[in-house]
C-alpha cells in the first residue's frame, strides 16, 4: 500500500538526505596506466586483425558466388532463411515455405542469377575499395561491371514489359495456355522482376547477405557507390570523375545510356503531354549534358557543333538563353565554368 500523498514529499526529501558518500564517496585505487594502455593496444590490434580476416573471407565468398551461380543462390537462400525467417525450417514455417515456392523458385531464373552474379561482383569490388584499394586500380573492373549492368538493364526490359501486361490482364487466361503455363509466366514476369530488383537495386544496407555475414561496416567506401544496381551512381561517383580527369571519351558512354534509357521510358508512356515534355525539354537537356561532356574530354570543336545544333533545334526551350550565353563565351575566348556537366533533373517520365 502506498503512503498518503501528503507524506510523499517528505519521504523523497528524506531519501535525498541519505549520505551519497556511503556508495560513491571515495575514488577507486590508482590505475596502472602502462598496463591498461598495453591492454588497449592489444585489443585494438586484435580487432584490426579480425577485421582484415572478416573482409578477406567475405571477398573470397563473393568471388566464389560471382563465378558460380549455384553458390550464389545457396548463399542468398541461407541468408534469407537466417535473417527473414530466423532459421526456422520450411516444414515448420509456412511463410518460409511460401517464399521458397515463389521467390526461392525465381532465384533459378536466368535474370535473377545474373542479378546475383552482379551483386556479388560489386560486393567484392566494394570490399576492395573499402579496404583501401585506389579507385584508379579498380577502374578497368568497374568499366567492365557497368557494361554488364547496362546489358542486364536492357535484358530486363522484356521481363518488365511482360510483368506490366500481366498486371493489366489480371487473372484472364490465354486460350492456348494451361494453368501450369500461367504459373510459369507469373514467375518469369512479375515475380522474377521483383526478386531481381530486390537483389540488385536496394543497396547493401538491407541486403540479407550483408546482415547474415555481418559485414556492413566493411562496405563503407569513400568515392564509391553502395548500390550495385545504380548505373547513375556508379558513373557519377566513380567513373566520370576519373574519366574526365584523364579526358577519356568513355565518359560519353554515360550520356548514351541516359538517352537510350529515357527514350525507352518515353516510348512506353501513354500520355501524349508527357511524351511531348520529353521530346521538347528532357531530351535536349540530355543532349546538352553530353555536349558539355565533350568539352571535358577535350573535344571542344565537336562540343560547340553539338551545342549549336541543340540551340537551333530548340528555339523555345526554357534554357535557350543560358545555352546561348555559354556558347558565346566559348566562341569569344572566355572559358565557361570549369565544373563538370551536372546530372539533369530527374526524368519527367516514370
Amino acid at each position: 500500500m502506498l503512503p498518503p500523498q501528503h507524506l510523499l514529499p517528505k519521504i523523497f526529501v528524506a531519501f535525498l538526505g541519505l549520505a551519497p558518500w556511503t556508495v560513491w564517496g571515495q575514488d577507486a585505487a590508482p590505475v596502472d596506466s602502462v598496463s591498461l594502455l598495453r591492454e588497449l593496444k592489444t585489443l585494438r590490434d586484435k580487432q584490426t586483425v579480425q577485421g582484415k580476416q572478416t573482409r578477406q573471407t567475405a571477398m573470397q565468398a563473393a568471388a566464389t558466388a560471382s563465378a558460380n551461380s549455384e553458390k550464389a543462390v545457396q548463399f542468398w537462400g541461407e541468408a534469407v532463411s537466417a535473417i527473414q525467417f530466423n532459421g526456422v525450417p520450411a516444414k515448420d514455417n509456412p511463410a518460409f515455405k511460401d517464399w521458397l515456392e515463389k521467390d526461392g523458385e525465381a532465384l533459378n531464373h536466368s535474370a535473377c542469377r545474373n542479378a546475383l552474379r552482379l551483386y556479388f561482383t560489386w560486393m567484392g569490388l566494394t570490399l576492395q575499395r573499402a579496404g583501401g584499394t585506389p579507385v584508379k586500380d579498380l577502374l578497368p573492373q568497374v568499366v567492365s561491371y557497368v557494361k554488364d549492368l547496362i546489358a542486364d538493364d536492357l535484358a530486363m526490359d522484356s521481363v518488365e514489359e511482360g510483368a506490366k501486361k500481366e498486371k493489366e490482364g489480371g487473372q484472364k487466361k490465354q486460350q492456348a495456355a494451361s494453368a501450369q503455363a500461367q504459373h510459369s509466366k507469373k514467375l518469369s514476369d512479375d515475380t522474377v522482376k521483383r526478386v531481381h530488383d530486390s537483389i540488385l537495386k536496394r543497396g547493401f544496407g538491407p541486403s540479407p547477405v550483408v546482415q547474415f555475414w555481418k559485414i556492413g561496416q566493411y562496405l563503407n567506401a569513400e568515392e564509391w557507390e553502395n548500390n550495385p544496381g545504380n548505373v547513375d551512381g556508379i558513373y557519377q561517383q566513380i567513373l566520370l570523375p576519373v574519366l574526365r580527369e584523364n579526358q577519356d571519351v568513355r565518359a560519353l558512354d554515360y550520356w548514351e545510356f541516359k538517352l537510350r534509357r529515357e527514350a525507352d521510358l518515353a516510348a512506353k508512356n501513354k500520355f501524349l503531354a508527357e511524351q511531348d515534355k520529353y521530346t521538347t525539354i528532357r531530351r535536349p537537356n540530355l543532349l546538352w549534358s553530353r555536349a558539355e561532356e565533350m568539352l571535358f574530354v577535350g573535344q571542344r570543336n565537336r562540343a560547340i557543333g553539338e551545342m549549336m545544333t541543340i540551340i537551333r533545334g530548340n528555339p523555345a526551350h526554357p534554357d535557350l538563353q543560358v545555352w546561348i550565353s555559354y556558347v558565346s563565351s566559348l566562341l569569344g575566348g572566355a572559358a565557361p565554368a570549369s565544373a563538370p556537366p551536372a546530372e539533369p533533373s530527374a526524368p519527367v517520365l516514370q
